[in-house]
């Protein structure tokens, strides 16, 4: 058989499994391009959390302390990290993803199954029938095989493709939210007093919060490592 068929069928299949994160990887990467906005080469995918957390903890401290370009990059890169997340099960899932969803979408493996399951059900079989049976039952087997590993090679080939823009536009906008965070905070009298009290008037930024936070807790523990993973960005 043409695998260009076969390859065609995995590209559709696909186009309409990702379509919601091509959307999503799209719209993303092209904001990027028309505004010109900065792709660091530090991975700031790795403190979105903690920025996330302290974002909590100015709400805490000052309700009105978060603009709408805030509150939309945060939207925007929890989304962004909740579809990256997403993708990262579909790699585990594959198998399941070729044989509950794609199968059925396939023209050829989903007549050959049908005609199986309609040939097995059959109460009288004649030896005619039996050899149909054994006959269709190995090509689908044969033909199940070459559609899986083509269908592993394009379905990983895609994923990689829309981790590559997720991952991309999280590390931007992680960056520019890391930037606009500490500036509106600065603006913040009920935050700045709270770093007055803390000793860090003059160290509204993530690097000195992060030392701060990371003097107070017992090291080695997982999220004294991740904190430690985080401060290497800014060094």
């Amino acid at each position: 058989m043409d695998t260009n068929v076969i390859e065609d069928e995995i590209y559709s299949f696909n186009a309409l499994f990702f379509q919601e994160i091509e959307g999503i990887v799209n719209e993303n990467l092209d904001f990027i391009e028309i505004n010109k906005l900065n792709v660091p080469k530090e991975n700031y995918t790795i403190v979105t959390d903690f920025l996330l957390k302290t974002l909590k903890k100015f709400r805490v401290l000052d309700s009105k302390s978060m603009s709408d370009t805030l509150k939309k990059l945060a939207y925007d890169i929890e989304l962004l990290q909740s579809k990256n997340i997403l993708l990262e099960e579909y790699i585990k899932n594959i198998k399941d993803i070729f044989k509950n969803k794609f199968l059925i979408t396939s023209p050829l493996l989903s007549s050959l199954a049908k005609n199986l399951v309609r040939l097995k059900r059959l109460e009288d079989k004649t030896d005619e029938d039996e050899q149909e049976i054994d006959y269709i039952s190995s090509d689908f087997a044969q033909l199940k095989k070459i559609y899986y590993e083509l269908f592993y090679e394009i379905f990983l080939e895609d994923i990689d493709t829309f981790r590559e823009g997720l991952l991309t536009s999280l590390n931007s906008k992680a960056f520019y939210f890391d930037k606009i965070l500490w500036i509106e905070a600065a603006k913040s009298i009920v935050i700045t007093k709270h770093f007055q009290v803390l000793k860090l008037s003059n160290k509204l930024n993530t690097k000195d919060y992060l030392l701060y936070t990371t003097e107070l807790m017992r090291p080695y523990t997982k999220e004294y490592k991740y904190l430690q993973s985080c401060l290497r960005i800014y060094k």
